[in-house]
Order: C-alpha cells, then sequence, then structure tokens
C-alpha cells in the first residue's frame, strides 16, 4: 500500500528567508534607482563645461556649452558669480558688464542641473586696441599753422570702441621733431593730452604707445 505523498510546510526559518530575500531585492532596486536617477543628489552627474577663459571687451558676448553622463533631462540654470563683471543672459551667453582691477577682475560661470554644478573661472579685462586723436586749434583733419603752440588729446579704446575703464600710462613721440615738436608728456589716466609745437612746414605723425598698441595720427604743419 502505497502512502500519501506529504506535502512540505514551509518551515519559520525558511519564511523569515524568503522576507529577508524580497526585502533585500526591493531595497538593492532603491539603491539602484539613487544611482540612475540624475535628479537625485547620491546621483553621480560628470559635467564638462567648455568656453573661454577670458573677456577683452566691454558688451562683449560670451558663450558657453556643457556635456554630461548621464544626459540631463531637467532645467538648466547659467550663473555668474560676480554680475558686476560678468551678467549671465541664459542659455549659456553671458555679457561683460563691467571692468575691474585686479585681484577684483575676475567671475566663475556656473551651469546648474539640479543640485549638480559645474563651474569656469573667467579673468575679465579690458584690451587696448587703438587710439582716438583730436588736434586742438586744428583745422579738419589736423592741420596746424606754424609757431602757434598747439595740444592733441587722445584716448585708447577696447574692440568695441569704449573708452579705456582703468588707468594706464603711454608714450608719445613725433616720427619729424623738426617739423612737430613733443612739448609735454601726457603721463597715466584715461585721457590724455600732450602740447605740441608745430615748427616748419612738412608732415609728421604724432604717435602714441601703450600696452604693446601703437597707433597715430598724421599732422600737417603750414
Amino acid at each position: 500500500m502505497k502512502h500519501a505523498s506529504r506535502m512540505r510546510v514551509p518551515t519559520r526559518r525558511w519564511q523569515r528567508f524568503s522576507v529577508f530575500g524580497v526585502c533585500a531585492l526591493a531595497l538593492a532596486g532603491c539603491l539602484d534607482l539613487a544611482h540612475t536617477n540624475p535628479y537625485d543628489p547620491e546621483t553621480k552627474v560628470d559635467i564638462q563645461l567648455s568656453g573661454p577663459e577670458s573677456a577683452t571687451n566691454l558688451q562683449q558676448i560670451i558663450s558657453y556649452s556643457f556635456t554630461s553622463n548621464p544626459e540631463w533631462p531637467g532645467t538648466v540654470q547659467w550663473k555668474s558669480t560676480n554680475e558686476a563683471l560678468l551678467h549671465s543672459l541664459g542659455d549659456g551667453q553671458f555679457g561683460v558688464v563691467g571692468i575691474a582691477a585686479p585681484p577684483n577682475d575676475t567671475s566663475s560661470v556656473l551651469v546648474l542641473l539640479g543640485t549638480h554644478v559645474a563651474t569656469r573661472r573667467v579673468v575679465v579685462t579690458q584690451q587696448l586696441t587703438g587710439f582716438t586723436f583730436t588736434c586742438t586749434g586744428a583745422t579738419s583733419p589736423c592741420v596746424f599753422q606754424s609757431g602757434q603752440p598747439r595740444s592733441i588729446s587722445f584716448e585708447g579704446h577696447d574692440g568695441n570702441g569704449f573708452r579705456m575703464v582703468l588707468p594706464y600710462s603711454v608714450q608719445v613721440s613725433s616720427r619729424q621733431p623738426s617739423v612737430l615738436r613733443i612739448d609735454s608728456s601726457p603721463g597715466a589716466g584715461v585721457t590724455f593730452t600732450a602740447n605740441v609745437s608745430p615748427l616748419s612746414p612738412g608732415t609728421s605723425y604724432f604717435v602714441a604707445s601703450a600696452l604693446g598698441v601703437r597707433d597715430s595720427v598724421l599732422v600737417t604743419v603750414r
């Protein structure tokens, strides 16, 4: 006579193990989610921020971009740590709105992906590109009468045509000292005036040099 097979009833130890296993799997799933959800602060998000490290002109617009791993699906914020120098225009665009002497001439561009942040340091300067000259007491364009002391005023400008903000020193010279003599040096500042003496009929270039830039204006003496 065959005996009916007996159904094995799970022991309490097996029940405890099963419950623990389910919890462990659930916990592993949650931990996995925490490391794959980019919005979670615990998730590692690598951000590469690209763009210039310097700006050289007032009202210059500089642009930045980023890549992230994992790819960021949400809202992106762009900020500047020094709005007096560099103003955020949104979408990675920044405008130069001010100039300051070192060590206050830097700002940092920030891109914020939720709680994840990347920064790039930017030095904001103003680069001299040339001078604008005015020949005081001259007829157009720059004509002097010999024997009548005159002056030449000038100021430097950046690549966008804005006058230089911070003081600097200049040197001046005459290409033909026998035609046009320099009587005074303008020194340091942001606007300059040099006294000159037209000596004899002819032409000479009045030359101004500063910060590695040289510019000149043609003077005619009659």
